[in-house]
């Protein structure tokens, strides 16, 4: 499990907001962005959080597509919608 103090000080690296631990008994911890529009969710390997958005689960808020992300940009898109 994540230490709750390194918790309090991690944000989303893509938008800045706060990040949720999702707990599931069948998988690894991870981190979601409370965001709605941003969304991204970060593994957790080795109580280590993995904070680079190449890494991340990137879903589309419209149709749930996995969002690429434009390094040279610094922002999320979406082939399938366009969002």
């Amino acid at each position: 499990m994540i230490d709750k103090e390194l918790l309090k000080i991690l944000v989303c690296p893509i938008c800045r907001s706060e990040l949720q631990v999702i707990e599931n008994p069948n998988e690894n911890y991870k981190l979601k962005c409370i965001n709605t529009d941003c969304g991204c969710v970060y593994p957790i390997e080795n109580d280590i959080p993995i904070m680079l958005a190449d890494k991340a689960e990137r879903p589309c808020p419209k149709c749930a597509t996995q969002r690429d992300w434009n390094e040279e940009k610094g922002n999320l898109y979406c082939t399938k919608c366009n969002a």
